[in-house]
């Protein structure tokens, strides 16, 4: 049996090895060619008839109707509080140029005052956390946060992570203090 099995080893061995082997013998070999058919003589390819074929001119846009699309797509706005809490190249504070505050962002700061904001509302939600001997850290909706840091959405709008443990975290805002919960999961104690 293995001298059968040994046997088919070798003859797929051989079956693609032996192109490569054969590559490596003397004798005429086919000549390679190094660029597309039809280039050999840095000539242009022709359509048969010994003329060049036309390509299709290019459609000519307006740039101003272009941005004007661009600017009217909905898709392509960006969500204020998502804009707002990116954070680059590991800083704490988010880059956000005055000029390019949204008012969506200052009708939430105004909303703030008004309605109670909690995490939920502003959909922030808990997708997992990390409690080890020295770190702790929560994954709060796709970023990661260690405990003491910020989660910054606006300029005044802001949430420290108080305390990570393995189920749940707890998330302060001035005075008040909100948890996060890990969702349950079906199947799962």
């Amino acid at each position: 049996m293995k001298g059968a099995v040994l046997g088919l080893l070798v003859l797929v061995a051989a079956y693609f090895w032996a192109p490569l082997f054969a590559k490596m013998l003397p004798g005429e070999k086919p000549p390679v060619e190094a660029v597309a058919p039809g280039y050999q003589d840095g000539s242009v390819a022709t359509d048969g008839t010994g003329t060049t074929p036309e390509a299709p001119p290019a459609p000519r846009r307006d740039w101003r109707k272009l941005l004007a699309q661009i600017e009217s797509d909905p898709l392509t706005k960006p969500a204020a509080a998502l804009a707002a809490a990116t954070l680059s190249m590991g800083r704490d504070e988010p880059i956000v140029d005055d000029a390019d505050v949204d008012p969506a962002t200052a009708e939430l700061a105004a909303a703030d005052a008004a309605v109670k904001i909690t995490p939920a509302s502003v959909g922030l939600k808990l997708s997992g956390t990390m409690v080890g001997a020295g770190r702790r850290v929560a994954v709060i909706s796709g970023k990661s946060y260690q405990e003491g840091r910020e989660v910054r959405l606006t300029e005044d709008l802001v949430f420290v992570v108080a305390e990570v443990t393995a189920r749940k975290v707890v998330l302060r805002r001035g005075e008040e203090s909100f948890v996060l919960e890990l969702p349950e999961r079906a199947g799962v104690q």
